[in-house]
């Protein structure tokens, strides 16, 4: 049994619903919050994918992959263009996502 056949539908999309708000997918305004390099800078998120410099989720789980999958944060890593056109890749654990 995986972990989202215990819950009903209604209970399966209030969660999905409730971590979609901090998941930085394509079109995200986010902000940086750690690193040396790109802290501080503020972009629009034009890539999200797997980190694929590491397994992170190697020997988690059911549970944790699921929550982590759902979240798109620890485990991946996104690509952020500012507003003067420079693009960098940081983990997506090291953005705030902006309030829209």
């Amino acid at each position: 049994m995986g972990f989202w056949d215990g819950r009903t539908h209604e209970e399966n999309q209030s969660l999905a619903s409730e971590l979609s708000r901090y998941r930085p997918f394509v079109g995200r305004t986010v902000k940086v919050i750690e690193g040396k390099k790109h802290c501080g800078e503020i972009g629009v998120v034009f890539w999200h994918g797997a980190d694929k410099f590491g397994a992170p989720l190697r020997y988690c789980d059911d549970y944790t992959r699921a929550m982590a999958s759902a979240m798109g944060r620890y485990g991946f890593r996104i690509g952020v263009q500012t507003e003067d056109g420079a693009k960098f890749f940081v983990k997506a654990d090291s953005v705030m996502v902006a309030c829209e």
